[in-house]
């Protein structure tokens, strides 16, 4: 009986065991529940960026890596040159039926060389905010480049012929900018690298950190040279406005130098700049630290936030675009009414991840020569378009 007694209430401690058991995931679960209360109530922000991370990342990524945006840039610069090509020689022949809708879907395509590149541009600052510098080198390089051999071309051979002709030197620079203007001109409004160079000094003065600045004052000053690219921008366009407008006039070596590209799109840009900056000052005031934003921006997750808020942004100022084109007719001259296109980059912007790893390549160097070879080879094969022609 005493056995039988002893084995009943090891049984039911047993039970009583179990049933604790069983509860204990249950406290567990309160306990944490309580913890993660007060962590928020203690410091909501914190808590926010630690639930952030915690997040696993999503498996969603864009097809489209930077080089490929890269590619289609110089794909749609070339096309913006077999226009201006295409333009110059049609003039000496009878141009077919066909020829000035297709030319018309070419320099819309060509449009797009710009926001490409200037894509490209976001996606190496979410990656590595350490080749701004050099970006701004290379791209204001290669626009000297340009300038340099617009003003060779315009003082050695079109104002040569004019001294030529005329033994006045104001007579043969005018008719080296009225020639020059005639047959250049698209190609002078079409330096992209002026613009790209614009873009790269807004980025340099806002997300790069200079290793002999450490203060915080001289930081501000430093991110505060921000403004000049946007002032740059707009007397460009106030510049361009009243040009086109024909209040003033503007000779050939000014033109070559001065950014083109309208007010709209650097507003774009600029804005999607300074939401990509805003978005890491919040992480770090909400208590992240830079290497947490850092890792955090190469996620997935974080690439589609940022297509998301990039498409708002382009979204916004199209529509402004468009709705001040149709009430202010005016502005037109101003490079307004033209740019609610960019509304057509937002699928685009979806099928892109700047969290594909692109390993450096001979594609790198490759890209830029075949440009350049293809754009020789276009412009010989138009001499001697013209040159046939004439004869």
């Amino acid at each position: 009986m005493e056995t039988n007694e002893k084995l009943i209430e090891t049984n039911i401690k047993t039970e009583e065991e179990i049933v604790e058991d069983e509860l204990q995931p249950d406290v567990i679960i309160e306990e944490t529940i309580k913890q993660e209360e007060i962590r928020e109530t203690q410091n909501p922000k914190r808590y926010r960026i630690d639930k952030l991370l915690s997040k696993q990342d999503i498996k969603f990524r864009g097809i489209f890596s930077h080089r490929a945006v890269k590619i289609l840039g110089f794909v749609f610069m070339f096309l913006a040159q077999v226009v201006i090509a295409a333009n110059i020689g049609l003039k000496y022949i009878e141009p077919p039926t066909w020829a000035e809708g297709f030319i018309s879907v070419l320099e819309v395509l060509s449009i797009f060389a710009l926001p490409m590149f200037l894509t490209a541009n976001f996606c190496s600052i979410m990656t590595s905010q350490s080749k701004i510098k050099t970006r701004l080198i290379t791209y204001s390089a290669i626009a000297i480049g340009i300038y340099l051999l617009i003003l060779f071309l315009f003082y050695r051979y079109l104002y040569g012929l004019g001294d030529a002709i005329s033994d006045d030197p104001e007579g043969a620079f005018m008719f080296a900018d009225t020639m020059a203007k005639r047959i250049f001109g698209k190609i002078i409004n079409y330096n992209v690298f002026v613009d790209l160079s614009l873009f790269s000094l807004f980025y340099y003065f806002l997300f790069y950190k200079p290793k002999k600045i450490t203060k915080k004052v001289p930081m501000i000053i430093f991110r505060s040279m921000s403004v000049l690219p946007v002032i740059c921008a707009i007397v460009a366009t106030i510049i361009y406005g009243l040009y086109y407008q024909g209040t003033i006039d503007l000779s050939v070596p000014i033109l070559a130098i001065l950014p083109c590209r309208s007010i709209i799109i650097y507003t774009i840009f600029f804005a999607i700049a300074i939401v990509i900056k805003l978005r890491q000052e919040l992480f770090i005031k909400w208590g992240g630290t830079v290497e947490e934003y850092n890792n955090y921006a190469k996620t997935n997750r974080s690439s589609l936030e940022m297509s998301i808020l990039a498409s708002i942004v382009i979204f916004v100022l199209s529509a402004v675009d468009l709705i001040l084109f149709i009430n202010v007719p005016m502005v037109i001259f101003y490079g307004i009414g033209f740019n609610f296109y960019f509304a057509f980059t937002i699928p685009f912007i979806f099928l892109l991840s700047y969290t594909r790893k692109v390993k450096k390549s001979i594609w790198d160097i490759l890209m830029v020569v075949i440009f350049i070879v293809a754009v020789i080879f276009l412009y010989l094969e138009l001499g001697l378009f013209i040159v046939r022609n004439l004869l």
